[in-house]
């Protein structure tokens, strides 16, 4: 069984290790739903209203994937 070693990129320090989970890719995907979202409510491809209540409502996710960063268990990096 062969071991591959793993080299750190030039931007981050030796010790510090990046971490993959979906958990710290959220609010991203959250922004750009969002902006999705505003686009297609501003296309009159959806209601105002539903854009409207759709882009609170990831806001509202955004900032509570935000809050619960601190608590992924797979790594320390939040």
């Amino acid at each position: 069984m062969e071991t591959t070693e793993v080299k750190p990129s030039e931007s981050s320090k030796p010790s510090e290790a990046k971490c993959a989970c979906v958990c710290h890719k959220m609010f991203g995907i959250f922004i750009l739903i969002a902006g999705i979202v505003g686009l297609l409510g501003v296309l009159s491809v959806m209601s105002h209203t539903a854009a409207g209540i759709a882009v609170s409502v990831l806001a509202i996710l955004a900032g509570l994937q935000t809050m619960m960063r601190g608590k992924c268990k797979c790594c320390n990096a939040a």
